[in-house]
């Protein structure tokens, strides 16, 4: 299935912190669609959000091309790229390098990357697993942007 015939994927998330931002950044990287969904902060223990993510936190995906519904960054940016990113534009087709990247990932997630490293250091990661630039998120016409 090529990009331009995939339905847009929903992404819920907030206006700050950095854990939708790494989903879009996926996103934005492998040029998939999405459509962008605020969930106020108020909001993330109510319905319909709690019905998507039952811990109530943001990101959360819907992928209507799969029916998948997933949250937390970590695994919604393992998804992404296996299931995306068949010409591994950021990624890699090699065993070893792919356990190195999730390596990365997993120690992310843990939380101990923030407590060492300042916030500039989120412009380079995406450096530091091949991405092609530090990317900011600019929207594209085919993004969409719901409160």
């Amino acid at each position: 299935m090529s990009n331009a015939t995939l339905k847009p994927i929903i992404v819920w998330g907030h206006e700050i912190g950095p854990n939708p931002l790494k989903v879009r950044m996926i996103l934005e990287e492998l040029d998939l669609p999405y459509e962008y969904k605020i969930v106020a902060f108020e909001d993330m223990k109510k319905e319909p959000f709690i019905s998507i993510n039952p811990n109530g936190r943001v990101p959360a995906i819907e992928d209507p091309n799969t029916g998948l519904v997933l949250w937390e960054s970590g695994p919604i940016v393992e998804y992404l790229v296996e299931q995306y990113d068949k010409e591994y534009k950021i990624s890699y087709e090699g065993f070893e390098e792919r356990y190195l990247i999730r390596q990365w990932i997993g120690f992310q997630i843990s939380g101990e990357l923030d407590a060492h490293l300042p916030p500039a250091f989120y412009l380079v990661l995406p450096c530091l697993l091949r991405l092609r630039y530090p990317l900011a998120i600019y929207p594209r016409t085919y993004h969409t942007q719901t409160t």
